[in-house]
């Protein structure tokens, strides 16, 4: 859950894509029915195709893909909302 990795486990949070790197869990815009809880999430490996925003990822169902992170509704994709990664350690 994400309050878990960020106020149990301390992870830094961002929302700029360009700041993604990868082992990044992204997260996209919340579901539908469920406000505070994003529709899916993916790990972040890198760019396929930086200047068009498509990104390389592992699903959550293991299987790697290429992703538009601005999302595609004709393939039901949700777009891109915020990443999460541990902390460097101090």
């Amino acid at each position: 859950q994400v309050d878990h990795l960020e106020q149990t486990l301390n992870w830094e949070r961002f929302d700029e894509e360009a700041a993604l790197r990868p082992g990044d869990l992204a997260f996209t815009t919340d579901a539908r029915c469920c406000p505070g809880y994003p529709a899916h999430v993916f790990v972040f490996l890198g760019w396929h195709d930086r200047a068009r925003g498509i990104a390389r990822i592992v699903d959550n169902d293991g299987r790697r893909l290429r992703r538009p992170l601005a999302g595609d509704a004709a393939r039901d994709l949700d777009p891109f909302a915020f990443a999460l990664r541990p902390r460097a350690a101090d």
